[in-house]
């Protein structure tokens, strides 16, 4: 029988410039394969919405690669994520500017060959048709930001009387209570899936600090979640997403992205199983958990 396997990685910046507020672009890449099929979900965060050009995506195992230019995409494919996988994401306009990847478990290693092929397969598209016509109409259009919360989780409104508070159940607070205390459950799939070798905050502490020091404290999810620091980062239209670090005794547990939605019964469909709803006075946060020491995104099981 064939195996089902999953991977989740999270998105880092590697060139400035294509965020929606100056700041850092992230994101999580979910890929999931079996018997042959391959699928793949792609959540941006605070990137820009293109004027021109477009983002270009690859997936490799270091020996097959894929690539594509939808945030969702499936495809036959022989790609063996079950030892991890490496991830870019290029500006394609021409020719192809790496701007952010991930990995995880030992996959690292591919992400030169899989950006320079993406690079290749630009500059071969340019060759083949020099003559094409550019539709600036359908570029403009799409929604970068769709995928970062769904239908049916609302976005906090910018008149904030218009926001009720989302109400509060035992489920929450006992959830809230478990993060807070112990390290959540890891699924069998994240414990095979560790993004680096060695203590994992360290290398990133410095971005960390500078994201604290440039953006507004967001002091009522603190109040929520003791031993927590967060920031709220606007991306424009009144949009935003919430960045921050939960202590225990004083040393870095989790590193934390949340989501802003009124609906604390349903996730958004790309943190389904790696999220958990925190309310607050107004709204709340669906939530997803990076292991400090590992990088390992954690899964959650809600009963």
């Amino acid at each position: 029988m064939a195996e089902y396997v999953k991977r989740i990685a999270v998105i880092k910046q590697l060139k400035g410039g294509f965020s929606a507020d100056g700041g850092a672009i992230s994101g999580l890449v979910k890929a999931e394969a079996y018997a042959g099929y391959l699928k793949a979900e792609v959540s941006l965060i605070n990137f820009a919405p293109l004027a021109e050009g477009r983002y270009t995506f690859g997936l490799s195992d270091g020996k097959c690669d894929v690539l594509f230019d939808d945030v969702c995409f499936e495809c036959e494919s022989q790609l063996d994520i079950k030892d991890g996988f490496a991830f870019a994401v290029c500006f394609c306009h021409g020719e192809a500017y790496p701007v952010a990847s991930a990995y995880c478990g030992n996959a690292a290693s591919a992400l030169p060959a899989l950006t320079q092929k993406i690079k290749q397969a630009e500059l071969f598209k340019g060759k083949a048709d020099p003559c094409a016509a550019y539709d600036d109409e359908a570029i403009t259009e799409i929604n970068y930001y769709e995928n970062q919360a769904d239908k049916n989780s609302e976005p906090v409104c910018e008149d904030e009387e218009k926001v009720e508070p989302a109400k509060s159940s035992e489920k929450n607070e006992e959830i809230i209570r478990t993060i807070a205390g112990t390290p959540p459950h890891l699924s069998n799939n994240d414990k095979e899936c560790v993004l680096a070798q060695g203590d994992f905050y360290s290398r990133i502490s410095a971005d960390i600090e500078r994201i604290f020091a440039t953006y507004p404290e967001e002091r009522e999810l603190e109040a929520v979640m003791d031993g927590s620091r967060f920031v709220k980062i606007s991306y424009g239209q009144g949009r935003y997403y919430v960045f921050g670090v939960l202590y225990i005794e004083h040393s870095p547990a989790y590193v934390c992205y949340g989501v802003p939605s009124l609906n604390a019964q349903t996730p958004p469909k790309s943190l389904k199983g790696f999220s958990s709803y925190i309310p607050c006075k107004k709204g709340g946060y669906w939530m997803t958990y990076q292991d400090a020491r590992t990088g390992v995104t954690v899964g959650i099981e809600v009963i």
